[in-house]
């Protein structure tokens, strides 16, 4: 008797099953794939193929005009679209799946009535790269902007709809006007022009939109043999000509808004690139030079002059100024010999010159040098030398600025480069509090040691960084400290945030990808689009830091968000957790501050 209410359980299924797919089949209201196959997966992936090619077969007409022309048909461009959709199909997707002759057999099936919804999560990701890239904007950070817009363009022709709206915005037509009003609104200004020697001449420029400092772009100009690319920050740039191209009487600037190198930052982007159709537009900007009898010959080359804008009530200036000097001479040298004698007894120093040095090829950008000194936790700092550094195989050079650290008697002890002037300006100089006066340089001094970890490719500070263990992060070398685990408790605010798992894997699978690339790539670039200090609202002295990080190199780009919590409520101010979700744009889906409950503890207990 048993074992006919044990057969009848399993048999009853297996017809229920079969007469649903033939109902859904024999309906017309569905669109559906079959696959058999020894494993799920792989009968799943066969029968998601066979409904995308239905729908194919529907929607091919509405994609005609934006597909790229090629050697494939429509319906394998359509396909390779529809394909990039199958994370959200596969939530709308209903499934049966039952054993067939010993293999599995899985039916796949949707409304037709549901199909818009498949677009939806697309619009969503659109609209939501669309308000990064408005933020970007309004911050005068025009190069992210314009490289978030760009990326939203050829993310709308992944979409049948011939005007893509969204929260009430058209974006077909808004992304286009925004990136032509970028690019006519920009302004070029030459601040200095002038001949260090015979065969080079040195032009500077000041890059402003609506008549505020541009703080990222990128844009490249003819150089006399191959186009060269150059990044400006803070609302500076500047480019060296040799040769025949010191008589050059005028540049044409070509401003970069495509970043073809960077899509495979999304894997969505990487999969339409050379599928659907990419928009153009007019970036050619044409920026007229001084004539040739006005140019000078730099007179005492060499001469260094450091003109000191503040000093904050600094004890040992004399000392800052000679160990800078001493510093920036060789940066004029670059002499590895002179390195070794002047800085014997510190190897941290040494080394950290060196691998600056070889990884990004410093210039200085002129030889009167504006800086101010402040006072930090552990001595004082020296904010800004202005460098150019040079990345021979992806053509590229970039604007930066180097901050050194002294200790309180006027030794130098760090070199690191600067974060965005308009960020340290937003949280330094218009701090609310005498608590933030106190923390928020010490979060921004850490940013620029991980920027600068990267740049110079210092695996052990990054293994530090991302460890479990909790981190100190006073001081030039970071320290790990016990892991408190008690003392903060993650909390998925919604259904779409990630668990603990799933960041844990994410951290160490970038560590793991982080090594690989340190040892392959010749050139390696680091940048920020997005940064933000949040205050834990019900808990003094505990910081949410996040920031939308872009990683380039000679054949890799990468692009996350990272999110740090930093506890000053102990000796030493600590980051007990970093979290790292690459390739997310929805807003709902990062991890915040408010993820975090804090349990108070005494302090240095």
């Amino acid at each position: 008797m048993r074992k006919i209410l044990f057969l009848t359980f399993i048999i009853l299924p297996i017809l229920y099953y079969a007469e649903s797919m033939e109902n859904i089949i024999n309906s017309g209201e569905y669109y559906f794939g079959e696959g058999v196959a020894d494993n799920y997966q792989e009968a799943s992936d066969m029968a998601l193929q066979k409904l995308i090619n239905q729908i194919v077969v529907v929607v091919k007409y509405s994609f005609e005009s934006k597909l790229k022309e090629t050697n494939f048909k429509v319906e394998e461009s359509v396909e390779s679209i529809l394909k990039t959709h199958s994370s959200a199909t596969l939530r709308n997707v209903q499934t049966i799946q039952k054993p067939k002759k010993g293999k599995i057999l899985v039916f796949h099936y949707i409304k037709k009535s549901e199909l818009n919804k498949i677009y939806e999560e697309r619009k969503k990701l659109i609209y939501d790269m669309y308000l990064q890239a408005k933020e970007m904007e309004d911050n005068n950070n025009i190069g992210y902007a314009l490289k978030y817009y760009y990326f939203t363009s050829i993310l709308m022709n992944s979409l049948p709809d011939q005007i893509v709206s969204y929260e009430g915005v058209n974006l077909t037509t808004e992304i286009p006007h925004r990136i032509n009003n970028l690019i006519l609104n920009l302004d070029f200004i030459v601040t200095l022009d002038k001949m260090p020697s015979e065969k080079e001449r040195k032009i500077k420029f000041e890059i402003m939109y609506n008549q505020k400092s541009v703080h990222f772009l990128e844009f490249s100009f003819w150089n006399g043999s191959n186009q060269e690319q150059i990044t400006g920050r803070d609302g500076e740039a500047t480019v060296i000509l040799y040769g025949g191209s010191i008589n050059f009487k005028s540049l044409k600037f070509n401003i970069k808004y495509s970043f073809y190198e960077c899509r495979n930052e999304s894997k969505i982007l990487a999969d339409l690139w050379n599928v659907v159709n990419k928009a153009s537009f007019k970036n050619e900007r044409i920026i007229e030079l001084k004539k040739k009898e006005k140019y000078k010959i730099a007179k005492n080359k060499g001469n260094i002059q450091i003109n000191f804008s503040d000093i904050n009530n600094c004890s040992c200036v004399s000392e800052i100024e000679n160990e800078t000097m001493t510093l920036l001479n060789i940066f004029q040298t670059k002499n590895e010999i002179e390195i070794d004698r002047l800085y014997y007894s510190d190897a941290f120093i040494k080394n950290k010159i060196k691998k600056i040095f070889q990884l990004n090829r410093p210039t200085l950008i002129d030889n009167d040098i504006s800086v101010k000194i402040n006072q930090t936790t552990n001595g004082w700092e020296l904010r800004r030398i202005g460098i150019m550094t040079n990345y021979p195989s992806v053509h590229k050079k970039s604007t930066e600025f180097l901050i050194l650290d002294f200790s309180e008697e006027g030794k130098l002890i760090d070199i690191n480069y600067s974060i965005n002037d308009y960020v340290y300006s937003t949280f330094v100089e218009n701090k609310k509090s005498l608590t933030d006066r106190r923390n928020i340089p010490i979060i921004l001094k850490f940013i620029e040691k991980y920027r600068t970890a990267f740049m110079t490719r210092d695996i052990e500070t990054i293994n530090k960084i991302f460890a479990e263990e909790a981190l100190i992060i006073i001081g030039r070398i970071l320290q790990k400290s016990k892991k408190y685990s008690d003392l903060y408790e993650y909390e998925q605010i919604g259904s779409d945030q990630p668990d603990v798992e799933y960041l844990r894997f994410a951290k160490d699978e970038y560590i793991k990808r982080q090594k690989k690339i340190f040892n392959s790539q010749p050139d390696i670039f680091l940048g920020f689009s997005n940064f933000q200090i949040r205050k834990k609202n019900n808990i003094e002295g505990v910081y949410g830091v996040s920031m939308r990080q872009h990683y380039n190199s000679t054949s890799y780009s990468d692009e996350g968000y990272l999110f740090l919590l930093i506890d000053f409520n102990e000796e030493f101010p600590k980051i007990y957790v970093r979290t790292w979700q690459p390739q997310e744009w929805s807003e709902e889906k990062l991890i915040k501050l408010s993820n975090y409950v804090i349990h108070k503890k005494e302090k240095n207990k």
